[in-house]
Parts: structure tokens; sequence; C-alpha cells
């Protein structure tokens, strides 16, 4: 049975699945939030569960020294490695690849 990304699903059933199966981490979360914010990218109810799956697994490969195999990822997202792996590059490409962001405390070093 394929799931479908637009299929309605409660919110917290969603991010428990989430929070149950990749990363329970704040830090992981947040900065998902900020890549999302930083690419521009166009958000709606359509593109969420691809943009947000993108972007954590970009925040995921970012943070861990050990990250879990994007098939893995897609599962725990319920959509299809080839769109997350297609997504994630146009994530990278937005972002010019800088996943660092730059700020006041490190912008003299």
């Amino acid at each position: 049975m394929k799931y479908d990304p637009f299929k309605k699903i409660i919110f917290d059933d969603y991010i428990s699945r989430i929070r149950k199966f990749l990363t329970d981490d704040e830090s992981i979360w947040i900065l998902t939030y900020r890549l999302i914010e930083r690419s521009g990218l166009c958000l709606c109810h359509r593109s969420f569960p691809f943009l947000f799956a993108a972007a954590m697994t970009l925040a995921l490969k970012r943070e861990d020294d050990f990250f879990l195999q994007n098939s893995y990822i897609s599962r725990v997202f319920g959509i299809d490695v080839k769109k997350l792996n297609e997504i994630e590059i146009k994530v990278l490409l937005a972002l010019n690849f800088e996943l660092y962001e730059k700020n006041e405390l490190t912008k003299d070093l």
C-alpha cells in the first residue's frame, strides 16, 4: 500500500511519528525551520510534506555524525525516495549549498 502524502493525517500523529523514528532533538527541529525559511521556497499545504522532509534530512545530515539513509527517511515521512532526493537538491540549490548560517558571532572568524 503506497502512502499518499496529501491524505489527511492528524498533525500530532505526523509529528509523533517523526519524533519516534527520526529525532526528538530540538536543535534539529529548529534547524529544519531555519533551512525552510532561508530557502525562500514556496510553502503551502501541498509542498509542506516534501519541503519539510528535505529540510529535516539536511538538518540531520548536518548535525549528526551518523545519519540515516534517504530511503528510511522517506518511509518515515511517507514520500517517495526519488521525490525526497529531488526536493533535497532543490533546497540545497536554493541555499546555495550553505547549510551553516553566517551570524554576528562568527562574522569575524
